[in-house]
């Protein structure tokens, strides 16, 4: 048990680590929109994330609603990143 809960605990570190590069990642998207004048949300992009959450849910044996709740949220914070970085 102690070894099964030592590599969640490593899991657990590398999705975070995942999740710093993918707002650092978000954080120079923003930026290349602004300078473009594009729109910080931008639906067509999105509803390509969701088919390949869905796709990629499936393949990996994953619950789709949940990985979609989970990306909904992702999504939800990055478009709040782009609008106020920190």
């Amino acid at each position: 048990m102690k070894q099964i809960r030592k590599q969640l605990d490593e899991i657990d570190r590398q999705f975070l680590e995942l999740l710093a590069q993918r707002k650092d990642l978000v954080l120079q998207l923003a930026k290349l929109k602004k300078e473009s004048n594009l729109p910080l949300k931008q639906k067509r992009r999105e509803k390509e994330v969701f088919e390949k959450i869905s796709q990629l849910s499936q393949e990996l044996n994953l619950n789709p609603k949940f990985t979609k709740k989970l990306f909904k949220l992702i999504i939800k914070n990055s478009l709040k990143q782009q609008k106020s970085p920190e």
